[in-house]
This record gives C-alpha cells, sequence and structure tokens, in this order.
C-alpha cells in the first residue's frame, strides 16, 4: 500500500536555515521539495567535493584489498588524498588495460613463431607481405591455385600463412591479421615491466585503504550538507530574503513526532492534506513478506500517489510464475542453497534479495515435484528408481493431456486468474478515482469477459456444470458490453460514448485472448528447461558407460549441462514472469506509474 501524505510548509528566519535543516534530517521523515539548483558557487564546490569523494570511496571499497593492514586513519588533506587514490587506480586500471593486449600480442607471436611487423617491414614498400589466420575449414575450402603463400603455423583450429603481394595478385576474401610490432622476447620484457608496475600501483593503493572509513563520513556530511543548500536553493524568499519558506512532505503516521519536535523548537509550521494535481512522493508500505518484493515493482516503475500500490499482487503471483517456469526440483534446491549461502556472504548489506531467492527456491522445489514432477531433468512418473517412486503420489499436476487438469491448462488457468484480478483492481481505483458510476465499465469488462470464458467452458471443453446459465451467456455478454460503453467516464453524450467506445469493445474480446494464451509461456519454459535437462543426462550416461575415466567425464558433463541449463532457466524464469506482470497483469489493472520516490532528508 501507499502511505498517506500530509503537504508541510515551514516559514523561517534566514539565519535559522540550516539550523532547522539540520532538525529535519535529524527526525529523517520530512521529505523537501528540491529543485535543480541554479549556478551557485557554494553549491558547485560541494558538487566537485562529493563527486570526488564517491570515486575515492568507490575506488578503496571495490580495492583488491579487502582490508588495510593498518588502523584506520583520518588523512590531513581529503581533497590531495583522493586525488591520490583516483590517480593510483586510473594507473592501475591502465596498465592492467596494457597488460591484457600485450598477453594476447605475446600468444599471437608466439603462433607465428618469430615473425613481426617490424621483419615484414624490412623487405621494403614495393613488395607487401599479408599475415592471415583464418579457421582451418575456411583455408581448407579456398582455391589458392593462383596466389603464392606460404604457411607458417597450423594447430586444431586455425591456419596461419604469409601471401607476397605485389599488386598484381588476386588476394583471397579475408582479413589480413595485425601482428605485434615486437617479438616474444621484446613483448615478455615488456610485460615484466607491466608486472612490476602493477605490483608497486597495488602496494601505494593498500595503505590507503585505512582512509576508506574516514573518506565516507566526510562524503556522508558533505552530501547532507549539499542537500541543505539545494533545498535553500529551492525555497522562496519573502522581504528582502529575510523569510524563507519551505515547503515538504510527511507521512501522515509521523505527524505527532514532527509536531512536537518542531512545536518545541518554537518553528512556524502547518501542514493540510494533498489535493488532485499536485505531484507527491511515493512511500511504499507493506507487511514483511511483500516488501521483499518491491524490488520487482522498483524495475517498472512506481504507482502515482493515488493510485494502488501492486506489489501485494506481485509477491503472490511472481514466485508462483517463477516456480512454474524453473520447474525442476533440483534446481530448486540448488537455488535454496545458493540464497541461505548468499545471505550470510553476498547480499549480508541486501539480506531481502536473499530471502527472495530463498522463497523461489522453495517454491520451485515444491513446484517441480507438484506440477510435471522432475528432478534435474528426471521425470518422477517414470518410476525407473525407487528414490523417483517416493516421489510419484505428490505428482498432481502432470503433462498428461487427458488429464483437466495438466500442466498447459493450468498455466491457463493462472493467467485467467491474474487478468480477472487485474480487472478487479481497476474497479477499485474508479471507483477510489471518480466514483461508483466510473466504476461501471470496467465492471462491464469483467461481466463481458467471465462470460465469454463460460461461453468457451460450455460449448468448446462440455462443461456440463455450466448449462443452467447457458441460455443467459449472450445476454451477460449485451449487459456487460452496455455497461463498459455507456459508463465510460471519458466521454460525454451517449452518441460520442458509443462511437468512441465500439473499437474499445473489440479489444476487450481480442486481448482478452492474447492476454490469457500469453501465459502459456510458463508452461513452455518449464517444458523447455525439463526436456535440456533430460537430455544432458542421456548424453551424460551415455558418456559414462566407459571405464573410469569415461565415468569421470559424464560427471564433468553432467554438471556442466546442468549449470547451463539452470542458468538459462533461472533467466527466462525471472524475465518472463516479468514480462507478464508488466504488460498483461498492469494493463487489465490501468496502471499509470509515474510515483517519484519519497526521499527524506536523513542524517546517515
Amino acid at each position: 500500500m501507499i502511505a498517506s501524505m500530509l503537504k508541510i510548509d515551514l516559514l523561517l528566519h534566514q539565519s535559522d536555515q540550516m539550523e532547522v535543516l539540520e532538525e529535519l534530517r535529524q527526525l529523517g521523515v520530512v521529505h523537501i521539495e528540491m529543485e535543480k539548483a541554479s549556478p551557485n558557487a557554494a553549491i558547485e564546490a560541494l558538487e566537485q567535493d562529493t563527486s570526488l569523494l564517491k570515486q575515492a570511496v568507490s575506488i578503496l571499497t571495490h580495492s583488491v584489498y579487502e582490508t588495510s593492514d593498518g588502523m584506520p586513519q583520518k588523512p590531513q588533506d581529503i581533497q590531495k588524498t583522493c586525488q591520490e587514490i583516483i590517480e593510483v587506480d586510473n594507473t592501475l586500471q591502465s596498465s592492467l588495460k596494457k597488460l591484457e593486449q600485450i598477453e594476447k600480442d605475446i600468444a599471437k607471436a608466439k603462433f607465428w613463431g618469430l615473425t613481426s611487423k617490424k621483419l615484414l617491414h624490412t623487405l621494403g614498400d614495393r613488395v607487401a607481405i599479408l599475415p592471415y589466420q583464418v579457421k582451418n575449414r575456411l583455408f581448407d575450402q579456398y582455391d589458392f591455385s593462383e596466389i603464392p603463400y606460404t604457411i607458417v603455423e597450423r594447430n586444431t583450429q586455425d591456419t596461419a600463412f604469409l601471401i607476397v603481394d605485389d599488386g598484381n595478385i588476386k588476394r583471397p576474401p579475408f582479413d589480413p591479421v595485425e601482428l605485434p610490432d615486437d617479438g616474444v622476447e621484446e613483448l615478455t620484457q615488456k610485460k615484466n615491466e607491466l608486472t612490476d608496475k602493477l605490483a608497486a600501483m597495488k602496494a601505494r593503493i593498500k595503505p590507503l585503504l585505512a582512509y576508506k572509513d574516514a573518506l565516507q563520513s566526510t562524503l556522508t556530511e558533505k552530501e547532507g550538507l549539499l542537500q541543505n543548500y539545494v533545498a535553500i536553493n529551492s525555497s522562496k524568499s519573502f522581504k528582502e530574503g529575510e523569510i524563507i519558506w519551505l515547503q515538504g512532505w510527511l507521512p501522515k503516521t509521523n505527524l505527532q513526532e514532527v509536531s512536537q519536535y518542531l512545536e518545541q523548537h518554537n518553528r512556524t509550521w502547518s501542514y493540510r492534506n494533498p489535493e488532485p494535481g499536485e505531484d507527491i512522493p511515493v512511500k511504499l508500505v507493506n507487511d514483511k513478506y511483500s516488501k521483499i518484493f518491491e524490488p520487482i515493482t522498483n524495475i517498472f516503475q512506481l504507482p502515482h500517489y493515488f493510485e494502488l500500490d501492486l506489489t501485494p499482487f506481485i509477491a503472490v503471483f511472481y514466485p508462483i510464475f517463477f516456480a512454474y517456469c524453473l520447474g525442476d526440483a533440483g534446481y530448486g534446491v540448488i537455488l535454496l542453497a545458493l540464497s541461505i549461502y548468499s545471505y550470510f556472504t553476498w547480499f549480508r548489506q541486501s539480506p531481502n534479495l536473499a530471502v527472495l531467492g530463498v522463497i523461489l527456491g522453495v517454491l520451485t522445489t515444491f513446484m517441480g515435484i507438484v506440477k510435471s514432477g522432475s528432478i534435474f531433468g528426471m521425470p518422477i512418473l517414470d518410476q525407473s528408481h525407487p528414490f523417483l517412486e517416493f516421489f510419484a503420489p505428490f505428482v498432481l499436476i502432470p503433462d498428461d493431456q487427458s488429464f483437466v487438469f495438466n500442466a498447459f491448462n493450468v498455466a491457463i488457468m493462472i493467467g485467467v486468474v491474474q487478468v480477472i484480478c487485474g480487472i478487479l483492481i481497476a474497479i477499485v481505483k474508479a471507483y477510489m478515482q471518480d466514483g461508483g458510476k466510473a466504476a461501471l465499465s470496467p465492471v462491464g469488462k469483467l461481466i463481458i469477459i467471465i462470460s465469454a470464458l463460460m461461453a468457451f467452458l460450455y460449448h468448446m471443453q462440455g462443461v456440463e456444470a455450466l448449462a443452467a446459465v447457458a441460455d443467459y451467456v449472450p445476454w451477460l455478454i449485451l449487459f456487460g458490453i452496455l455497461l463498459f460503453i455507456l459508463f465510460n467516464p471519458h466521454h460525454d453524450g451517449i452518441g460520442q460514448k458509443i462511437g468512441h467506445g465500439l473499437l474499445p469493445t473489440f479489444f476487450i474480446f481480442t486481448n482478452m485472448l492474447g492476454d490469457i494464451l500469453s501465459y502459456v509461456r510458463l508452461f513452455a519454459l518449464g517444458v523447455a528447461s525439463s526436456v535440456l535437462g533430460l537430455v544432458v543426462n542421456q548424453i551424460g550416461m551415455q558418456i559414462m558407460s566407459g571405464g573410469l575415466f569415461s565415468l569421470l567425464l559424464g560427471i564433468v558433463f553432467l554438471i556442466f549441462g546442468h549449470s547451463l541449463n539452470m542458468a538459462l532457466a533461472t533467466l527466462g524464469a525471472f524475465v518472463h514472469p516479468l514480462r507478464l506482470t508488466f504488460v498483461e497483469f498492469y494493463n487489465n489493472a490501468h496502471f499509470e506509474g509515474g510515483g517519484r520516490p519519497f526521499q527524506p532528508l536523513t542524517k546517515n
């Protein structure tokens, strides 16, 4: 849900402005309206300082060394220290790039033997010796009968050869290679020099790590000071600049806290409820479970203040979609183990991401057994092993097309449920924003879709339970169309409503088919990962059928194959549910978005 906001106005004397802003920073719950800063010497100086500090702190944070040998220290000259850190890092990065290129040149020079560009140039300007390096397949296929060439080197992949071009020969359709200017000995010497230089740079950066905490603290202070200056620069002034007027926002739940604090410090202020049309910052307030899924909400856009937060719905549907796509219990266990490990290591600073991985891992493990049933590509229903036989009774959604609740049909059913949830959200949203009359139009859309589904189930699928209402379905569809067209809040007059409503009504039927069929991707991705896992197993078993070496090679292939399949399946399971959420679900929920985040002044 979205936290209720209040608009706050502060009047203060010019001499008190910095003090008041620091008070608000201590509170940590007031969002001050800030505009882009106009040219100002103080702001420009602070921006330069923070930029320099950010760069230096980032370099130390991602340093090759995790900690310094010495105790934390505060540098005497912060600017000079930051410049030294940046200078050392620039030299380090430049040397690393040069070293990478030299290593490539050494490999090329070794492949070509003693040949170098300098050696080729000594043959004169009139005759050009062109070096080529092509794949063996291309070299063997080309007809060199009219071209004089000499093979320099040939390995299992490439052929290196020279052509003497006096200007009268036909050149082959390959691009000549750029040979290094130096031979192997010269390049090796340059590599050693660069390696020594890199070691010196790393030795210089290690003692600078002792300044990391002090620089981070200074950066926090500078950022706070910059925020204060920008806030002052954004304020309105009266009486020749003596009186300053600041505007901002605060959550309604923090009103008492802010009121007591400001009155205790004798500040002049007032508050009011926001009005339609105002650009109100958005603060998401969800329970602990739904809060884990807020990063997914932020991938697209925040809702604007006057609409519903869809994060709780994402928290229900997204993990189901993810598990349905990944669909293998073995991969779910691996994802669960990696997430638990990352909670204590990689994601210590962002534990919610690790918890999200745990949720997805647990649900994938469950779904991998219940839906189709596969463990590392092994179909459970084959019952070829006692271990698989144990899980067979838990397979509730098989691939059997004769069973109503098979994997394909259930994917469609999940889509129907989410689409209907989206329309229900649109009804609530229309009611909240424009009243009950405006909500009748999306109600009409809901009646059309439900009636059309009933007609499909009865006439196409033979669901006899709908026989009692089958005769009323056409009238329900007509009633839904009338509601959708006649109560559309965006048009006035019956003629205008009908004229502008016919095409959207047609799109209800076409989009309904497209939206629901989009959920087939849940089934398709799950099948793809299972089939690839099965293929990996079959190839791995064939490799392992030989001796001990074949056994080891087969195990390596199984590990590599399943790792690659899991990586591809996880990527698909992450991306495609996002597409279903941000396109099908958001579209049916009439999501507008465009909200800006609530960013209060805080004391870090």
